[in-house]
């Protein structure tokens, strides 16, 4: 499942997925005016909003291989701190920072 978010500068995709037994999770972020693309869910303020111990595992993966019961919780709570106004205006300026020092790569051709 794909939850799209719109933000000031950006747009963020909260992908959750379970196939057979195997759950996954990420969170994307995409800057509207170019459409260059992330994969923020490594991203010190995304994991302090999860408060996860540095030492996990996830925190060293894009993507997060999770328990189906883990999958919801991660959903529901990157919604919730994505859709955070005051958030976003932090996050934006973090992620500004690093578009520019490392030049997105990746382009979203799905964009709206």
């Amino acid at each position: 499942m794909v939850t799209n978010i719109g933000g000031i500068r950006y747009k963020y995709k909260v992908v959750s997925r379970t196939k057979k037994e195997e759950s996954y999770f990420l969170i994307e972020a995409i800057h509207c005016k170019t459409r260059r693309t992330s994969t923020i869910s490594t991203f010190n303020p995304i994991l302090s909003k999860f408060n996860l111990d540095v030492n996990d595992g996830k925190c060293k993966e894009s993507v997060w291989l999770v328990a189906k019961t883990e999958l919801n919780f991660l959903k529901e709570t990157a919604i919730n701190f994505l859709s955070d106004r005051q958030f976003q205006k932090y996050l934006e300026k973090v992620l500004d920072e690093d578009r520019k020092q490392s030049e997105w790569e990746n382009f979203d051709t799905h964009y709206n």
